[in-house]
């Protein structure tokens, strides 16, 4: 009986292993998910960044022209 059990333990302790070896798994899976998406993240908000900064200066462009189109009449 004793041998049973210590069958059963070895058993029950191989199965939390191999669980453990799949939470590890997901967990390494989701951090490399993470990675990925805060670079994304970080790309996008330079762009973000550049349109802004372009969109800025054409509407300082078109005051300018329209400052001077004023000036001429």
């Amino acid at each position: 009986k004793l041998s049973e059990e210590v069958r059963e333990l070895r058993e029950m302790a191989n199965a939390l292993l191999g669980e453990i070896d799949r939470v590890e798994g997901r967990l390494e899976a989701t951090e490399v998910e993470q990675f990925a998406l805060r670079e994304a993240l970080r790309r996008e908000k330079e762009r973000s960044e550049e349109l802004r900064a372009e969109l800025k200066a054409e509407r300082a462009g078109r005051r300018g022209a329209a400052a001077r189109f004023k000036g001429r009449r």
